[in-house]
């Protein structure tokens, strides 16, 4: 993507269907503070990545009856 196209994500258009990146990143800092929501990150002809970011909660925190595997705070995948 061009460093154009990665600027019309963020601006609201009226004229589209669907939420929008810019209404989910808003949404995302309202629940979670400035620090967290998403980024997008292009490299042109190669490629785009799009990241969440969102604070970590481990399963002993969510009360889950069931033993799953822990994921540890801070990793990426």
């Amino acid at each position: 993507m061009t460093p154009e196209q990665i600027s019309d994500l963020w601006q609201q258009d009226q004229n589209r269907t669907g939420i929008g990146i810019r209404n989910v990143d808003e949404r995302l800092k309202l629940s979670y503070g400035i620090n967290y929501g998403l980024t997008v990150v292009s490299v042109p002809e190669q490629g785009t990545t799009v990241s969440l970011r969102i604070p970590c909660q481990k399963y002993a925190d969510l009360n889950y009856e069931e033993t799953k595997e822990q994921v540890s705070c801070g990793e990426q995948y």
